[in-house]
């Protein structure tokens, strides 16, 4: 009866470590597949994904009391417009341009950026500047991007391309919520 207890034991844990490992080989490989079509089925053609520093790249340029930061989004890549936010203390955004209406299959009609967006906002004050610049993107294969905030402290008049502290997902005190881009009529 010992041996039979024995053999059983070894057979579930084999089990749950063969489990853990395809948990682990499917959770690797969801990063680097496409999100799927609107039905939920997975794409036949499975392609890596950029890193979302890679595929929206991100640098500006304060002049006087004016902050520009502009994305330049690598061919196959969009931002969603209504997922583009720059905020701040003494920050107050300008309107954005128009961007290309889309179908997308997770947001229905949506306005987006391919190639390049810029964001402009003037500011109050002297420097040093703190503020955020949050975006959202998906790839055209069906990769979306969860929204990414990235803060900026700037010193000094001049260009930027990298912020000083990002503030992301991994930040709790800069998590926030942002609502689905809104349908365009």
């Amino acid at each position: 009866m010992g041996c039979r207890y024995l053999i059983v034991l070894i057979l579930m844990l084999a089990f749950l470590v063969g489990t853990g490992a395809v948990a682990r080989a499917s959770g690797e490989q969801s990063a680097s597949l496409a999100a799927g079509t609107a039905s939920g089925e997975q794409s036949a053609v499975q392609t890596e994904v950029l890193p979302v520093d890679q595929a929206f790249e991100v640098h500006g340029r304060v002049d006087g009391q004016t902050v520009r930061v502009q994305f330049a989004v690598v061919d196959g890549y969009y931002l969603y417009r209504d997922r583009l936010r720059l905020e701040g203390h003494r920050v107050r955004a300008r309107s954005l341009l128009p961007g290309r209406a889309k179908d997308d299959p997770h947001f229905g009609r949506v306005q987006v950026y391919y190639d390049a967006v810029t964001l402009d906002a003037d500011f109050t004050g002297a420097l040093p500047l703190r503020f955020d610049v949050t975006f959202q993107g998906c790839a055209d294969q069906g990769f979306c991007y969860p929204a990414r905030t990235r803060t900026f402290d700037l010193v000094t008049e001049g260009a930027f391309a990298r912020p000083v502290a990002v503030g992301d997902f991994a930040s709790p005190r800069k998590l926030r919520f942002i609502a689905p881009p809104q349908r365009v009529p």
